[in-house]
């Protein structure tokens, strides 16, 4: 360890912090370091998730930006005024720099970068704070900010079985409660009559439950609420999710089947 410490042109100290720092120049970089960390902090998530991810890991790097576009010449200056001149920007410089930061990014590692491993190269954060005050410098106008990834929604249930033709027509299905109170609330007056714990299914994109007590059709939803009603539970929920309460004879619910298409459809294309 005391090689660390030695001095001289060659020594360790010498090489690695070259000449000592002046106080000024130490006190201006803990002020600025913590107010490019106050900004980035409130910056946050924000509106993007790239964006984001840079917040939460190119931190440093925004801070190293921010000193080389405002004030790296000028730290050891005493008549420079630090405050105006750069602590009193970093709150409006730091969302831009992350912006052009995620930007450079996207544009040249991808539409779906890693942006954490971009932060964890040391020639990545080089070419990166390279090209950025490369564009502040020449007044390159700031990117738009990227479009928010969406996932495409999925169908619902009722309309993907239905246009799949997953079920024929006119196969039984039956309800199931599923939980304590609903099964105590219905189940003595499903037993009554067990054609109201029947119905038959009909490729209909709205109605395509019949039910076997009254021969109508209705939504998976809309039946349970109305057998819910009849059944007199007066604390029964406002909402119910239907399609998993009415289940084919092979013993999976119409949400079952649903999700069984959606995982065949999100597995990746076997390229062997």
């Amino acid at each position: 360890m005391e090689n660390l410490w030695e001095q001289g042109p060659q020594g360790s100290h010498t090489l690695l912090f070259k000449r000592e720092p002046s106080p000024q120049k130490v006190w201006r970089s803990v002020l600025t370091l913590r107010a490019a960390r106050s900004a980035v902090y409130k910056l946050g998530s924000g509106h993007n998730s790239r964006e984001a991810a840079t917040t939460e890991h190119g931190g440093f790097l925004v801070t190293h930006l921010i000193f080389q576009h405002l004030g790296a010449t000028s730290i050891d200056d005493p008549d420079f005024d630090w405050d105006s001149e750069v602590l009193e920007k970093i709150p409006a410089l730091v969302p831009e720099l992350v912006r052009r930061l995620t930007h450079e990014i996207v544009t040249r590692y991808g539409p779906r970068p890693q942006i954490r491993s971009a932060f964890q190269s040391a020639k990545t954060c080089r070419e990166l704070a390279r090209h950025v005050l490369g564009d502040l410098a020449d007044g390159v106008a700031l990117p738009a900010p990227p479009a928010k990834e969406r996932k495409p929604r999925r169908p619902n249930t009722v309309p993907l079985l239905v246009d799949r033709r997953v079920i024929k027509d006119g196969a039984p299905l039956r309800y199931v409660g599923q939980n304590e109170p609903e099964r105590d609330a219905v189940e003595e007056w499903l037993a009554e009559d067990e054609r109201r714990r029947q119905a038959t299914w009909v490729n209909h994109r709205t109605k395509p439950i019949l039910w076997a007590y009254d021969e109508q059709q209705y939504s998976p939803s809309g039946l349970v609420s109305k057998m819910w009603a009849d059944a007199g539970w007066d604390d029964r929920p406002v909402a119910n999710q239907g399609t998993v309460r009415w289940f084919q004879s092979e013993g999976l619910s119409l949400w079952d089947l649903a999700q069984r298409i959606h995982s065949a459809e999100d597995e990746p294309e076997d390229e062997s």
